[in-house]
C-alpha cells in the first residue's frame, strides 16, 4: 500500500482528471497501516476513495464506488499475488478493463497464463 500513496498524491497536486478507487484487503486491522492517510486524502478529495476489507473481495465492496466513479476510475489493487488474481478476475467479470487497473507489485496471471518464479 505504502507504494500507492505517492502516486495517490501525485494525482492531487498534479490535479489530473481521473478518479481512484483503491481496494485494500488484510487480515486484521492491527496489520493495516496507513488508514489515518487514506482517509485523510479522501476527506478532502472528490476524486479519491477507497474500501478495507477484512474478508474476501466481493462486487457488492465496490458496486457503489463503480457507480460512482464510472468510466472514469482507476482500481488500484496491492496484494500477494492470489489476492491480485481473484481481484482482478472479479472486476473483469463486472466489465473493467485491465487498462482500468492499476497494479503495485503483483500483476494478475489470469488462468491459462504460464508464469515462471
Amino acid at each position: 500500500i505504502a507504494a500507492f500513496l505517492p502516486m495517490i498524491k501525485t494525482v492531487r497536486d498534479m490535479r489530473y482528471p481521473i478518479k481512484c478507487f483503491l481496494v485494500y484487503l488484510n487480515r486484521s486491522p492491527e496489520v493495516t497501516p496507513f488508514l489515518n492517510e487514506l482517509e485523510e486524502i479522501k476527506k478532502h478529495n472528490d476524486f479519491f476513495d477507497y474500501t478495507v476489507k477484512y474478508t474476501d473481495f466481493t462486487w457488492s465492496d465496490v458496486e457503489e464506488a463503480h457507480n460512482r466513479f464510472g468510466s472514469e476510475a482507476k482500481w488500484w489493487i496491492t496484494g500477494p499475488q492470489a489476492m491480485v488474481d481473484y481481484v482482478y478476475t472479479e472486476l473483469s467479470s463486472k466489465g473493467i478493463n485491465r487498462n482500468e487497473m492499476v497494479f503495485e507489485n503483483y500483476y494478475p496471471t489470469p488462468k491459462n497464463d504460464l508464469t515462471i518464479e
